[in-house]
Formats: structure tokens, sequence, C-alpha cells
């Protein structure tokens, strides 16, 4: 804040001064037009020459000290000119001291108040011993309106005057203020910048640059040296050379460049952009290089990441494809390629939708993406899918064959805008294996029936015969032993048969 007004100070005083300088062309102006038009009259040119003796003292007082008493002498200048006016008959128009005295009011009075009450004040004081001296008052208006008119005018000017150079000064300054924070971001960043002419001559770096060139070379590029004479090799000569050239010939050319140094194995990138003057003629080539090997390390890293990672979808033992907000295929891994008879090749990947591929849409996969696009969470299905009708040696050997969808669709973010993915799995084997259950599941239930009514019948009628065969005396005891062993063997029978019978409704329910 200081800064500003001190700088303001200095704005007022360059353009104060200058309208000073002005003003004393005007005031000799003045003194002659008085002397003519008083006919070299010795008490007006007397009072001429006093007036302006005071104001030249004035302007020298307000230019060599910073004290402000020198304002109040204008008083004294003002009372003069009336006790003069007063005194001497002539009756001479002093409109053009009227003007110098309203001009030196506004320009050595800073304060507004005073500047405008001295003016007035001046006016109305010389208008009335105007008319004492029996000048009328249209006559005074006449020489008045003019000169207090062109007063206007003038001050008008000076205050637009004064406007401008404020404003284009506070612009510089602003501009400075720039110009010192882009030098000092220039110097406190790691990136090496300099400045060569159209003849290859150095003409300015920053500290980094500068710190580069002595480590390197172990000496210093002063001004207006030659960039190119630096102790370097031919080839690396020759490669500067490129990069300017082409830069002198309006192209913002790049590179990347390989150094072995302490540090291992460095990569540079190292880009030439074309220096205009104020007419947008080249007039030099600006370099920039900084140090990109983190920056390379890192995209290696992720380029790696990005094969390990579309490897192992390429690899997956599922189906795998995305789809961008218009249905089109941006992905597909080998195993969808070898189903829909396609190459993995962007060109002709870029070329299905899912809306427009044949095989896709037979499948019901178009409406099924619309239903996911629209819908919310994870959509699941299953389908049977004939491939004979796919011409296809990879797929005409599954025919027909059972496979598992599911529709996701990824959160828009600045990544996507909203893309598809879809998972296919074969599930043939599952369900040939499902049938094969189903089938055991219903012959359980036969020979469940079977064991239960058709078997286990006889047995219990076996069993109630023997009960009732029990009841008789038999005098034979071995024909009582016989019967008993069979009732028994009746019995446990029947156990064996509701043990089974249990078993095999256990073993049903746990298959299906």
């Amino acid at each position: 804040m200081a800064l500003k007004t001190e700088q303001d100070e200095i704005m007022n005083t360059h353009l104060i001064a200058s309208t000073r300088r002005i003003i004393l062309l005007l005031e000799f102006s003045t003194f002659i037009f008085i002397s003519v038009q008083s006919n070299f009259n010795i008490a007006t040119m007397l009072m001429a020459i006093s007036v302006s003796f005071i104001h030249a003292t004035l302007f020298f007082l307000s230019k060599f000290t910073n004290s402000k008493i020198f304002i109040w002498g204008l008083l004294f200048s003002f009372g003069l000119i009336l006790i003069y006016d007063y005194s001497n008959s002539i009756q001479v128009s002093f409109a053009g001291y009227i003007v110098s005295l309203v001009f030196f009011t506004f320009f050595m009075v800073e304060n507004s108040t005073i500047r405008h009450l001295y003016a007035i004040s001046f006016v109305i004081g010389i208008s009335i011993i105007e008319n004492l001296k029996g000048i009328s008052v249209t006559q005074i208006f006449m020489f008045l309106i003019p000169s207090t008119g062109l007063a206007g005018l003038f001050i008008t000017a000076h205050r637009q005057l004064e406007l401008a150079q404020n404003n284009l000064e506070r612009r510089n300054f602003e501009l400075q203020k720039a110009n010192l924070s882009l030098n000092t971001l220039l110097e406190s960043t790691h990136t090496a910048i300099w400045c060569l002419n159209e003849q290859g001559l150095y003409t300015h770096g920053n500290l980094k640059f500068e710190k580069l060139i002595f480590k390197i070379f172990n000496q210093r590029l002063m001004p207006h040296g030659s960039f190119f004479d630096l102790p370097m090799s031919n080839e690396e000569r020759e490669y500067w050379r490129i990069l300017f050239y082409k830069s002198l010939n309006g192209e913002t050319a790049s590179s990347e460049k390989e150094v072995n140094n302490k540090k291992g194995l460095q990569y540079f990138e190292h880009t030439a952009y074309p220096m205009l003057d104020d007419n947008q003629q080249i007039c030099g080539v600006t370099f920039v290089s900084k140090n990109v090997t983190k920056k390379r390390s890192y995209e290696q890293e992720r380029r790696k990441n990005q094969e390990l990672l579309n490897l192992v979808i390429n690899k997956m033992p599922i189906g795998f494809m995305m789809f961008d907000a218009a249905g089109n295929l941006i992905m597909v891994n080998e195993r969808l390629t070898s189903y829909l008879n396609i190459s993995n090749d962007n060109e002709i990947i870029d070329k299905i939708n899912i809306h427009a591929h044949p095989f896709l849409c037979k499948m019901g996969l178009s409406e099924k993406y619309e239903e996911a696009m629209h819908g919310f969470g994870i959509l699941e299905f299953e389908m049977e899918i004939d491939f004979s009708e796919l011409v296809c040696s990879g797929a005409a050997e599954l025919e027909k064959s059972w496979f598992e969808f599911i529709f996701f669709r990824l959160s828009p973010n600045h990544y996507n805008e909203g893309r598809m993915v879809l998972l296919t799995t074969d599930i043939t084997t599952r369900k040939r294996h499902e049938k094969i259950l189903v089938e055991q599941n219903k012959r359980f239930e036969e020979y469940s029936f079977t064991l239960s009514h058709i078997i286990r019948r006889p047995v219990a009628n076996l069993i109630s015969l023997s009960a009732l065969l029990k009841e008789f005396t038999y005098n034979d005891e071995a024909d009582q032993t016989t019967l008993n062993h069979l009732h028994e063997s009746a019995k446990q029978l029947d156990d064996i048969i509701k043990n089974l019978n249990k078993n095999l409704t256990a073993s049903q329910h746990f298959i299906i």
C-alpha cells in the first residue's frame, strides 16, 4: 500500500511539473498581450512584471521545496493585481491575468476547496473593481465569460490528461509487479529456461540454467555469448541447432534426450518456442528444459500395468466386453472374439455396435443393454445360444451352448461417460450336470415310491401273517422256532426298507 501511494505521488509530481512549464509560457504570452493592449503603458507593464515575477517565484519555490507556504503567496499576487487595477484609471482587460491566475490556482493548490475559493474570489474581486472604474457589467461579462470558459476547458483537458496518465502509470506499475512475480517464479522453478537471439547469442536465463551450465561445462555463459560455442560434442551441438532453427522458422520444436550422468540414466525434455518482438516478428528462441525421468518412469509403470490388465482381461476364462453410452464396442477379450468371429483390431472393434451387430441383436443383447443402461444395479440372465448359425470355426464346434450374462454400468466420471460392461460365462457343462441331477432325482423318486409302496406292502403282509400264525400252538417245537424266525426276518426286512427309503429321500433333498 505504501509503495502504491509513493507511485501515485511520483505520477502527480511529473504531471504538475509539466503543466507548470506550460503555465509559465502562458504567463509570458499574457505579459506580451497586456503590454501590447495598453500600448506599453508604464504602470500596466510594471504591474504585469510584478505579478509575473511573483508567479515565477512561486513556481520555483513549489519546484525546489516540499513546503506548502508558497501557496499563500497566491493571495499576495491576487491582492497586488487588485490594488494596481484599482489605483490606475487605465481601462484595460485583465482577461489574460484572470486566466493565468485561475490556472495557477488549480495547479498550485492541491486542496480542492481552497483552489475553487481562490479562483472565485479573484474573479469576483477583479470584476467589482473594473465595475467601480466605470466599465459596464456587460463589458465585464464579455471579457469574463470567454476567459473563464477557456480556463474551464483547459482544466477539464488537464484533468482528463491527469486521469489517463495516472491510469497508464498504474498499469505500468502493475506490469512491473507482474514481471517481478514472473521473474521470481522463473527463478524458483526446477526447469531450466534460457533465451537466444537470432544469432544464437545468449540473452538471459534463469538461475537453474546458469547452475546447470556451470555444472556441465565448468564455466559460465555470459550475456551475448554464443550458446553453440560451449565445449559440447558435435552431435550435441547439432541436436541443439536443429531445435533452434526449427523454432526460428516459427515451429514449436520438442524432443527428449537421454543423459547418462552420476545419477544414472536421466531423461530430459527440451522444447524450443519462437520468441516474438513488439511487431510479432520472430526475434529469437526460448528454450525450456526439464527432467522427465520420474514422469517417464511413471508412464512406463502405467504402461506395464495397462499391459498386465489387458493380459488378464484377454486370458480370463470368461468373456469381457465394454460398450460406450451409444452402444459402440470399446474393448473385447480373446474369449469373445473367437465366439463372434471378429479380430481384436481397434479398427474392426470400433465399427461394432450392440444395436447393429446381427448376432448380438439376434441374441437379444440390445434390449438387455437398454434395460441395464436405464436400470439400477446388476442385470443377470441366462441364455442358450445356437452357434451353428454363426460362421465361425471356433464357435461352430460349440453348436448350442448355455451362457450366463452379467450387465453392469460403470459410474460416470471424468474417465468415462457411463460405460457398460458385459461379462459372459459358458455354463453349458453346469447345465448338463443340472440335467443329470434332475434325471437322478426323478429316478430317486421312483426308487423311493417303489420301496415305500410296492416292496414294503408285501413285506407288511408277511409280518401280519407271521404274527397271526404265532397265535397257534404247534406240537413240533421246530415249527414254532421256524415261525418265530420268519416273523423276525420280516420285521428286519421292513426296517431295512424304511432306512433305505429314508436315505434315498435325504439324498434327493441334498441334490435338489
